[in-house]
């Protein structure tokens, strides 16, 4: 999904700051467990529903902009 996010933000079917949202919110999260990982303690990853509904949410909106995307 990270790839399609990029990809339709580079040919403008996507906003620029949606797509730095959804880059960015992954970013945070693979650094915040690296860091705690290495500060802390190891870290044992589970998502939430929170998490569940947010990849479900992403999901369904690069499936409607690709979905109605002209060529």
């Amino acid at each position: 999904m990270l790839v399609t996010t990029l990809m339709l933000a580079a040919g403008g079917l996507l906003p620029g700051w949606l797509a730095a949202a959804i880059v960015a919110r992954d970013v945070v999260i693979v650094f915040g467990a690296v860091a705690y990982h290495f500060l802390v303690q190891e870290v044992e990853m589970s998502p939430t529903w929170l998490s569940k509904w947010n990849t479900a949410l992403e999901f369904a909106v690069l499936t409607a902009v690709l979905a109605t995307a002209r060529a």
